[in-house]
């Protein structure tokens, strides 16, 4: 399963997902869009060629914290 496929998977569970670059950081904007179906669809390209997802958590508090890291370093070992 890739990430778009698992991306419609967790879709139909609730789950909204963007796909990650290598660093965590988004390959798309998601600002105030949903993450529907047919976002998912627009974007495939971007879902297939990406190996992280990252779960957005709207209206839902979540912290992540990473241990201090060298600079430069991109935190994905922390």
């Amino acid at each position: 399963m890739n990430c778009f496929e698992a991306s419609l998977s967790l879709l139909k569970d609730g789950y909204q997902c963007v796909p990650l670059d290598k660093n965590k950081t988004p390959i798309i904007s998601f600002k105030d869009v949903a993450i529907t179906k047919e976002f998912i669809n627009k974007n495939r390209n971007e879902y297939e060629r990406t190996s992280v997802l990252g779960m957005l958590c709207r209206g839902v508090w979540c912290i992540d914290i990473d241990r201090g890291h060298k600079e430069n370093e991109d935190g994905m070992n922390s």
